[in-house]
Order: C-alpha cells, then sequence, then structure tokens
C-alpha cells in the first residue's frame, strides 16, 4: 500500500460510511472504519513511511464487518447453511427450548401446569 492508495481508501470508505452501509453499521464498526480512514488521510497527506497503527485499526473493522455481516471466522464463501452466527443463536434457541420443555415435563408430569384434570 502506498500513500496514494492510502488516499483513495480513505475517500472510498468515507462513501460507505455516508451510504446505506455506513448508516446500518453497527457502532463499533462505524468507529473502527472512522479510525481507520483517519490514519489513511494523515498518512496520504503527509507521505513517508505507513503508520504503525494503520493495522491496528484495519484488522478489527474487518472482524466487525464481518461479524456485521453475520460470517464467522476464514470459512469459504461455499453456501453452509450452518456457517452463520444467525444459524447458530437458532440452534442454541432449539435446544434451550428442549431443554426447558423437558425440564417442565420433569416437574409437572406429561401435562402443562396451565391443563386442569377433570375429575
Amino acid at each position: 500500500m502506498t500513500p496514494q492508495v492510502a488516499a483513495r481508501v480513505a475517500a472510498e470508505l468515507n462513501d460507505w460510511l455516508y451510504s446505506t452501509g455506513g448508516m446500518c453499521a453497527d457502532a463499533a464498526t462505524r468507529g473502527a472504519l472512522l479510525a481507520l480512514r483517519q490514519r489513511c488521510r494523515r498518512w496520504a497527506k503527509s507521505g513517508g513511511q505507513r503508520p504503525d497503527d494503520l493495522y491496528t485499526w484495519r484488522n478489527p473493522a474487518l472482524a466487525l464487518l464481518r461479524r456485521d455481516l453475520d460470517i464467522l471466522g476464514l470459512e469459504t464463501y461455499e453456501s453452509d447453511p450452518d456457517a452463520t452466527m444467525l444459524k447458530q443463536l437458532q440452534q442454541e434457541l432449539e435446544a434451550s427450548l428442549r431443554s426447558d420443555t423437558r425440564s417442565m415435563r420433569r416437574r409437572w408430569g406429561s401435562e402443562s401446569p396451565g391443563v386442569i384434570r377433570n375429575p
């Protein structure tokens, strides 16, 4: 990367931040991208060596963008329905509901607590 590329990156980040994507991003994601934009702008103006903290902001910004898009890790881009955080959350919720149902059955028998038995 060069100062000239950093200027282009800063301009593109600015465009994205004020587009639909930037307006929908999580606050932490926007903050990391704003910090990255600032470093790119500074480098573009000053020239010289790459700022020491450029990757300190680039890497978390990418991780936060991936989180916002519900992309885990560095998985391949094949369509695997089990690869998303949303799918994991759904599976955890279903497991929790099954566990709660079993717990209620042990406590109340096969009927739910609101059921009134006919004598």
